[in-house]
C-alpha cells in the first residue's frame, strides 16, 4: 500500500452494528469453551490437568493468604511447612482451596475460621 491509501485507512472510521441471538444454553457451552481456553493457557503440561478438574484455584501467594484470612508470611509459612497442599510445575504454583479446606480440618488443636 503507497502512503495515501494507508493514511485514509487510518481517517475511517468504521461503525457495524448487528445483533446476536444465542440461547442459554449455547451461551453456558460458548463461556465454558473461553474459561478452559483461557485455563490451558496458563497451563504448562499435565500435572496442571489434575488440579484443574477438581475445583476453585489460587495462583499466588498473595490469593493463598487473603483466602486463609493472614498476612502473606503467614501463609508462606504454612506452605513451607506442608501444611497447606499444592501442586507445582517449574515456577508455578497452583493451590486447590477444596484440598486446602481439607487439610484444615485435620489439624489437631488449631482453631480455624475455615471450619465449617
Amino acid at each position: 500500500m503507497n502512503s495515501w491509501s494507508d493514511n485514509k485507512l487510518n481517517n475511517l472510521k468504521l461503525e457495524v452494528m448487528f445483533t446476536i441471538q444465542i440461547d442459554e444454553i449455547r451461551l453456558a457451552e460458548v463461556v465454558r469453551q473461553a474459561v478452559k481456553q483461557q485455563m490451558e493457557s496458563r497451563s504448562d503440561g499435565a500435572a496442571d490437568a489434575e488440579v484443574k478438574e477438581k475445583g476453585v484455584f489460587l495462583y499466588s501467594l498473595k490469593e493463598l493468604a487473603d483466602f486463609l484470612h493472614c498476612s502473606t508470611p503467614t501463609a508462606q509459612r504454612m506452605k513451607n511447612e506442608g501444611r497447606i497442599p499444592y501442586k507445582q510445575t517449574g515456577r508455578k504454583v497452583i493451590y486447590d482451596t477444596e484440598e486446602i479446606l481439607r487439610s484444615m480440618e485435620h489439624v489437631p488443636g488449631k482453631k480455624s475460621k475455615l471450619r465449617k
